[in-house]
């Protein structure tokens, strides 16, 4: 379905005032079978894929995910050493193109087990709730001019909700205001955390509203499939100043890509706790190794306790080109060690570091139960800047100059090495390696090179860096980002972060977390638990509120069994 298709199908019911609640149901059941639609086809084609067993339709599979690596590895170079080095970029396209194609025909042929879209309706979500639980729904809407027939400016969100006892289908509320709340508002609770300041007025505008409309049908208990500016914030940082209370002790929110997954039969579950997978833990990269030299080079600044953030604002070539020094962060040492300390008598586990926390290991991983890394996270702002590249002094602000056009490309995590990626030798050694039929990696792994990492059964990811929940925001489709790639990689759950966090606080929450969980809490539970301690320590969500935990499709944990 195109995307002007999908604005024309909801202005219509919007605009369609007779049998509305016929409408709101029709239109929940669209959402259900065409949210996130594009990840979820993604991630179904790799299950086939390893599910039929077929080893010409693997060869293919694994050329199609080189190809498309190599593909990641050429946006780096500018169009004069592209063409000097006699590549063509456009013919990798095409092949990864033929590939793709060549795949999807053969699973397609292979496979004759199509989900059920009987099944997908409003009903079966319904029934899937108990009597303390409901779903929501949020829906991103562009204003459309009947009279006209063009779409406005005007954005506004539809929330559409469900529990057990809604015998007649979904409740609908309007927020109306949504050009303020995705600019004005998303500004104003994105400073005051910022800022640490007491936020006495987003939860009027993101929660109070959706409280009221629904009134006596609210739960205690909420799967949220949020869109737009919801995607932004997170509501467990709210503070409901009629009650004095943050949404997080208020309600307990399980957020989830699609209301689908509550009725497929990998429904999330997060109330168990068995398995025996091995836990890999990466932290602290040597970002100033220079692979091709075996040794480190430049000197490398550490972060303070309290001042460090994992965090870094550029475009990769600009700065790294100049020469500037990644800081060096001391508590994801700490941290991961930590952690690895925690649930050594639990589980089987791994601690790669320094000069080993390398792309290479990372992607060479298959299907561990956990993987945690702790690093630099980065998120490029997709607009091209008015004005020439800089970067400032401290390197907080550092503009970008030709940002890559795929979303994916924007976001992403520095690996050992990574102040070196745009050295000439480096990218000559790429280019020979692509000319030769290899991969060379470069330290600096974005969200597209994510995606073909292999984590079918992996439960859940936690990445400890900034800002690993900022992308691209596609209406219907969510965040194109760490957090989707890393899902389409095949983890059930990710933990991401919304803004710049603390090194000295994200590294006590993690701990506080693999504390919990060793006790026997499940995993987003002994999360939650985790940032509920952290909060008695820093009382501004600054601090404690930065990580989300998205996701969870599965029946089984991590640990053996509580402890």
């Amino acid at each position: 379905m195109s995307y002007y298709y999908y604005y024309y199908y909801y202005a219509f019911f919007e605009t369609s005032k007779e049998e509305q609640q016929t409408w709101i149901n029709q239109v929940f059941d669209y959402r259900l079978a065409n949210k996130a639609l594009l990840f979820q086809s993604v991630k179904n084609l790799k299950e086939a894929i390893y599910e039929l067993n077929d080893p010409a339709l693997m060869e293919a599979y694994l050329l199609w995910i080189k190809t498309k690596e190599n593909l990641s590895k050429l946006n780096k170079v500018d169009h004069q050493t592209l063409a000097k080095s006699g590549l063509d970029k456009d013919s990798l396209l095409e092949l990864s193109n033929e590939l793709e194609k060549k795949i999807s025909l053969k699973v397609a042929v292979s496979k004759n087990n199509k989900r059920d879209m009987d099944l997908l309706n409003w009903q079966s979500v319904a029934n899937s709730l108990s009597e303390d639980e409901m779903a929501i729904e949020i829906i991103r809407l562009r204003d459309f001019d009947v009279n006209t027939g063009q779409f406005t400016d005007s954005i506004r969100y539809a929330c559409l909700a469900l529990n057990k006892r809604m015998n007649n289908g979904p409740k609908l509320v309007m927020l109306e205001n949504g050009n303020q709340m995705e600019v004005k508002q998303l500004k104003t609770y994105r400073n005051l955390v910022k800022f640490k300041m007491a936020d006495e007025v987003s939860y009027d505008v993101f929660v109070n509203p959706l409280i009221e409309g629904f009134n006596r049908d609210m739960r205690k208990n909420i799967y949220m499939s949020p869109d737009g500016v919801y995607n932004q914030i997170n509501l467990n940082t709210l503070l409901n100043t009629e009650t004095n209370e943050y949404f997080i002790n208020e309600y307990n929110l399980l957020l989830l890509s699609s209301l689908r997954d509550l009725i497929e039969e990998d429904k999330p579950n997060y109330q168990s706790n068995t398995s025996s997978a091995e836990f890999y833990f990466f932290g602290y990269p040597n970002y100033q190794y220079n692979p091709l030299k075996g040794e480190t080079e430049g000197s490398q600044p550490a972060s303070t306790d309290d001042g460090g953030e994992r965090s870094i604002h550029f475009q990769m070539k600009n700065m790294i080109s100049r020469g500037a020094e990644i800081t060096l962060l001391p508590g994801t040492l700490e941290e991961v060690e930590a952690a690895s300390a925690i649930v050594s008598d639990h589980v089987e586990e791994e601690v790669i570091t320094g000069n080993e926390a390398t792309e290479e290991r990372v992607k060479a991983l298959e299907s561990p139960g956990l993987l945690h890394i702790a690093t630099h996270g980065f998120f490029l702002n997709e607009d091209p800047p008015k004005t020439e590249p800089f970067i400032s002094d401290d390197l907080t602000t550092i503009q970008l100059s030709n940002p890559f056009i795929n979303p994916l490309f924007n976001s992403g995590l520095m690996l050992t090495g990574a102040a070196h990626a745009y050295d000439s030798l480096v990218l000559l050694k790429e280019l020979v390696a692509i000319q030769s039929g290899g991969i060379a990696e470069d330290g600096i792994m974005t969200s597209y090179e994510v995606m073909n990492i292999s984590l079918r059964d992996t439960k859940l990811v936690i990445l400890s860096a900034c800002e690993t929940g900022l992308g691209k925001v596609k209406s219907g489709e969510g965040v194109y980002g760490l957090q989707r790639a890393f899902q389409t990689a095949g983890a059930d759950a990710v933990v991401i972060s919304l803004w710049k966090v603390s090194d000295a606080a994200t590294k006590d929450l993690m701990i506080l977390f693999y504390k919990n969980y060793v006790e026997g809490k499940a995993p987003r539970d002994a999360f939650v638990a985790a940032q509920q301690e952290l909060k008695t320590k820093y009382e501004s969500p600054y601090y404690w509120g930065a990580f989300i935990f998205v996701g969870g499709s599965t029946s089984e944990g991590m640990i053996k069994q509580p402890l």
